[in-house]
Order: structure tokens, then sequence, then C-alpha cells
């Protein structure tokens, strides 16, 4: 297989992997809200679930563009016995990258819906929604985002990463 087609299967995957955790989301949202909520505090968590959804579906009819996009176009041909291992580098990176943003994003929809209910439900104007969220829910905001900006950086910086890792060693 070339690392195009690994790729590609491997966008697949991930896309399934994150149509799963997104609808497990949607469940969480709607078993913690219980009756706290009215259906007008629910429908921006729950019309950007939609659209991450839909961004889902779309990865899922265009993985070969993802993956040309991804791939520097030399990289993109078979490869019977890799000489060198450069190609097969970049392509983990690539899927690292994807991984890792698969687990991000998720995370800070669902951190981003317990923020909205947590401004939504607070009575106390003297005490900032921050404090509100709690320690965990800070903590959690915090590493979120440092593993999302991890995956953007993994995800398209895999060539000159690659580069620079093979120049160390």
């Amino acid at each position: 297989m070339s690392p195009k087609q690994i790729l590609i299967v491997a966008v697949r995957l991930i896309v399934l992997i994150g149509i799963v955790q997104t609808l497990s989301s949607i469940v969480t949202i709607f078993a913690q809200s219980g009756s706290e909520y009215n259906s007008a505090q629910l429908l921006l968590p729950l019309s950007i679930y939609g659209f991450y959804l839909a961004a889902w579906l779309l990865v899922w009819c265009f993985p070969a563009t993802i993956a040309n996009r991804l791939l520097p176009e030399h990289l993109q041909t078979a490869q019977e016995t890799p000489k060198h291992p450069a190609p097969w580098m970049t392509t983990g990176i690539v899927l690292i990258g994807i991984y890792t943003l698969s687990q991000a994003i998720p995370e800070l929809i669902y951190l981003f819906s317990i923020y909205r209910f947590t401004q939504s439900i607070s009575t106390d104007t003297q005490t900032s929604i921050w404090a509100n969220l709690g320690t965990q829910n800070q903590a959690g905001i915090f590493a979120s985002t440092a593993q999302f900006l991890i995956g953007i950086f993994l995800l398209f910086g895999a060539p000159k990463l690659s580069s620079w890792i093979r120049k160390r060693l």
C-alpha cells in the first residue's frame, strides 16, 4: 500500500471513531442537562454537534482529497521497499496528528457546552463563569486546547517535523 492509501484508510477509521464519540457526547449532554435547561439553551450546543457531524460526513466523502493535501505528491506513489524511512515517518506523523485532533475536538466541544450551560444557569453576577466551571473543567480546557494545537502542528507540519527529526538522528 502507498502512504496515500494508508492515509485514506486512517481518515475513514478516524471518521468512524469521531462519529461514535460525537453521538455519545450528544447523549451525555442530554443526560446531564435533565430538566434544568430549556430547549433554547440546548440549541447552540446541539447545533455545534450537528455541524460537527456534518463535517465528519464531509470528511468521509472526500478522504482522497484530504490525503492529497496532507501528503506531498512525491510521497503518494506506491513504495516497494522503502530505502529511506522519510515517507513513512511523514505519514506516521500525519496519522498521529489526525488522531490527536480527533480526540481534542470532541473534548473542546463538550467543554464549550459545559461552559454555556454554566453561563446560562449562573445567577451570581459577582463570580466569573470561569470560576464557576471548577478546577477540573478549567484544566480540561487548557489540556484540550494544547492537544488541539499540537494536533494541528503535527497534521500540517509533518514534512518539516519529519525532516527536522531525520537531521537530528
